[in-house]
């Protein structure tokens, strides 16, 4: 049994939701290191939390590389940062634990996770509430393309990653 806190969201997606996590440990082997790992999305998925422990039996998979010459290497730049392996989890296959500690991250984490909420609960269009997102948490996965390609050719896209 794999024991492996949540140490930061990476993103979320529409199939899934990804984390690095910190491995606690392997049956009663203690052990460290950095994991990627893929939440798979399904109907009784929950977002987790900076500090919560998952434990699971599932193996880990190695990072592939890029399919095609020159294309940017997901694997590479995980690498860089101590990150040689991933785990596919889901609520069938994984069992989470509520936090023990509220971390500064974790607290900024459920802050941003509050106000994602109100503005999708708010009565803005959904353009203005992707622009809010991508204005205030440099979130631009809501954005549509169309606006993604307008900011991109005038130069201004880095705007919404200050």
């Amino acid at each position: 049994m794999k024991q492996i806190e949540i140490q930061s969201l990476v993103g979320s997606y529409s199939f899934s939701t990804n984390y690095v996590g910190k491995v606690m440990g392997m049956g009663s082997q203690k052990t460290t290191g950095s994991v990627l790992i893929r939440q798979v999305k399904d109907s009784t998925s929950k977002v987790w939390d900076s500090g919560q422990k998952i434990f699971t039996n599932q193996n880990f998979e190695a990072i592939k590389g890029p399919l095609n010459p020159g294309q940017f290497s997901y694997k590479n730049y995980l690498a860089n940062k101590k990150i040689y392996h991933q785990l596919s989890l889901n609520s069938a296959n994984s069992i989470s634990t509520a936090s023990q500690s509220l971390s500064l991250r974790s607290y900024a984490e459920n802050l941003e996770r509050n106000a994602f909420k109100k503005i999708e609960a708010s009565t803005l269009t959904s353009s203005s509430q992707a622009m809010l997102k991508a204005l205030l948490f440099a979130d631009r996965n809501a954005l549509e393309d169309r606006i993604k390609k307008d900011y991109a050719h005038t130069g201004v896209i880095h705007l919404l990653a200050l």
